[in-house]
């Protein structure tokens, strides 16, 4: 979970924020390398990475530093929210891509294991080496400092996107499922991302009751449908473009004998035509070689126009 100093919480969330940005964009380049996001399906990608990562990973903070009563609640059900939507975003990734449920998955557990120490550990590190902890985007009591740290962490975070999209295009290739993953493989790979995702906003103790494991559990299968009917989804529509492919090829396969039959009726008809051709040349040059009169000659050359009117 993203660690900050709550009395100065405004400057913290702009801080998040940023960070937000570059950890996006490594989630897009994942998703496009590794699952193969098609690309007039890349906009769709994008818009909803932005909202699941970028904005509700912002709004979620906020409703926890906003929150009255029990925060403990609050952060519970901020988990179980985080849950449905990390589980509608991977729908949507396998509705817009090519790759299966289970790279899907283990796409999501690779963006886990990035983002803590490559994205969120250099930006805690620096802001705790340069700022004593406490980021400040305006009001700085020291704005050189400020500035020195945008500028340091930006340049590490430009080049660390420039090294990750290397490596998920090199890493692509390799990143294919080809043996067949079977459903009790998937659901594990989904109950690590889910505890993941849980303790990741939820750490206290408090509520680690029978109340909560139920809730749980109800999350999981609601969390685990919501993937499952966008694979089912993407196999009928599938089946049905298949079957549109195969249509149109015997239609078309239909139209090229028909075309190949109607050429063999004209090549034939050429061929007799050329023949009678050659025959009534023959004759005529029979005709003059006896010495027929032109006249003669005429008429038998009328004759052969009027039989091919």
């Amino acid at each position: 979970m993203y660690q900050y100093d709550e009395s100065n919480f405004i400057n913290e969330m702009i801080g998040l924020a940023y960070v937000e940005i570059f950890i996006t964009i490594m989630c897009c380049f994942l998703m496009y390398y590794l699952c193969r996001v098609k690309r007039n399906r890349l906009g769709v990608v994008v818009f909803f990475t932005i909202i699941k990562i970028y904005i509700w990973n912002i709004v979620s903070q906020i409703i926890i530093f906003y929150s009255k009563g029990d925060v403990d609640k609050v952060r519970l059900w901020v988990a179980m929210a985080n849950i449905i939507l990390g589980m509608s975003l991977i729908a949507i990734y396998k509705v817009c891509s090519e790759a299966k449920i289970s790279e899907l998955f283990a796409a999501t557990m690779l963006e886990d294991a990035i983002c803590l120490p490559f994205f969120v550990v250099p930006y805690l590190g620096l802001k705790k080496i340069m700022m004593n902890g406490s980021i400040y985007f305006y009001n700085s009591p020291s704005p050189f400092k400020s500035v020195l740290f945008i500028v340091i962490i930006t340049v590490y975070y430009v080049i660390l996107l420039f090294l990750l999209r290397k490596f998920f295009k090199f890493f692509s290739k390799y990143f294919k499922f080809k043996r067949k993953i079977t459903t009790v493989t998937v659901f594990t790979l989904y109950t690590l991302i889910l505890i993941s995702t849980f303790v990741s906003y939820y750490n206290s103790e408090a509520y680690v009751k029978g109340n909560l494991i139920v809730l749980f559990v109800i999350i999981m299968i609601i969390g685990f449908t919501i993937p499952y009917i966008a694979s089912v989804y993407v196999r009928k529509r599938d089946a049905k473009q298949e079957l549109e492919k195969k249509d149109e090829l015997l239609e078309e396969k239909e139209q090229i004998s028909e075309a190949n039959k109607d050429s063999n009726v004209m090549t034939e008809e050429d061929r007799k035509f050329r023949h009678d051709i050659d025959k009534h040349m023959n004759i005529i040059k029979e005709m003059v070689d006896e010495g027929a009169s032109e006249e003669k000659v005429k008429e038998y050359a009328a004759s052969i126009k009027e039989t091919y009117k």
